[in-house]
């Protein structure tokens, strides 16, 4: 019988979808068809064209919006739901371990996410009484794979954003998972990633090196979210996070889009980043290290907002796109960029 317990906060990564449509309509990414999750779900690997999809799908995308739900409001079935569809795959995969057989399901950034929802599912599970005994061994032997790979420094991507996910993961799975006396050196193996990532993916003035405001912004809101849920406790990374932020404000449009150089989707930024983001400063703000220069000013006409990009660190995400410029006057788009596609 489920125990009445009130949910710890649950910070996702990545914004998740929206409970009700998962509910309603199944789990749909993009323009691929919805999944159902009411029913068993076939696991297996689509035709090459579903590469992405199926990349979601096996870092159990569908788990989030409903981990979320219950972190809000305390529903149960949404954390109901969670289980049922992590203990799918756990059953699908449980003979199947070896990321050389299987190396679309344990690729380094989905063996990161799934490890962070799903040691935040069964720490929950445990507390509420939703997973029986034999469930939870199952899921434990999983876990203690994702362990295993998330710790091995050859499969650590320290050169890309991958490797913050998978660092992600690694400490969350050390924090909520392991025995007192089994947590520390892989917490501080993770923190000391985190750190890495944090100096060597980031300008000296606050810009992220793989030319693209969405994925800084990514990366940033991982961090924030790996603090407010407790699990990064490390003060020396703070200043270097605030200064990050302090930097992606400048790539924010008047009309609350962040600039969409480079791998970037043109997003409208949610109400609760905005606000984490302002003020936003008008004048001139270059940046040297970084390698972009932004105007933005205001006037009864409207606002101006000028962009350019002006540099390379890699070639991780970074477009053919030198000197390229973005510009919005009294509201409206006169000149813009392509962004991902």
């Amino acid at each position: 019988m489920a125990r009445r317990v009130r949910p710890r906060p649950y910070l996702p990564l990545t914004t998740p979808a929206r409970y009700d449509q998962l509910v309603r309509l199944g789990w749909r990414l993009g323009s691929a068809p919805a999944l159902p999750i009411d029913e068993p779900i076939n696991w297996e690997e689509p035709e090459a064209a579903l590469r992405s999809w199926f990349y979601h799908l096996q870092a159990l995308d569908p788990i989030e919006p409903a981990l979320a739900q219950w972190s809000a409001t305390g529903e149960l079935p949404a954390l109901e739901l969670a289980i049922s569809v992590a203990l799918d795959w756990v059953r699908a995969h449980a003979d199947r371990t070896d990321p050389t057989d299987w190396p679309r399901v344990w690729y380094d950034m989905a063996t990161g996410m799934r490890a962070y929802r799903l040691s935040y599912l069964l720490e929950e599970a445990r507390r509420a009484g939703l997973i029986a005994p034999e469930d939870e061994d199952r899921l434990l032997r999983l876990l203690q794979r994702h362990l295993e790979l998330l710790i091995d420094e050859a499969r650590f991507t320290a050169h890309s954003n991958h490797g913050f996910f998978q660092s992600a993961g690694l400490l969350a799975l050390c924090r909520r998972v392991l025995r007192a006396q089994d947590r520390d050196a892989g917490v501080a193996v993770a923190t000391a990633r985190l750190r890495t990532i944090l100096e060597t993916h980031f300008t000296a003035d606050g810009v992220h090196k793989e030319h693209s405001p969405d994925y800084h912004l990514a990366v940033l809101e991982g961090f924030k979210a790996l603090i407010r849920a407790e699990l990064l406790k490390d003060d020396a990374l703070f200043e270097g996070i605030a200064r990050a932020e302090r930097a992606l404000s400048w790539f924010v449009k008047p009309d609350g889009r962040l600039v969409n150089f480079g791998d970037s989707d043109n997003r409208l930024l949610p109400p609760a980043i905005l606000e984490d983001l302002r003020p936003l400063k008008p004048g001139m703000r270059a940046f040297g290290e970084g390698g972009y220069a932004v105007i933005r000013a205001g006037s009864e006409r409207g606002q101006t907002y000028l962009a350019q990009t002006l540099c390379f660190h890699s070639r991780t995400h970074k477009q053919a796109d030198d000197l390229s410029l973005v510009w919005t006057d009294r509201g409206r788009d006169i000149l813009i960029d392509a962004g991902r596609y």
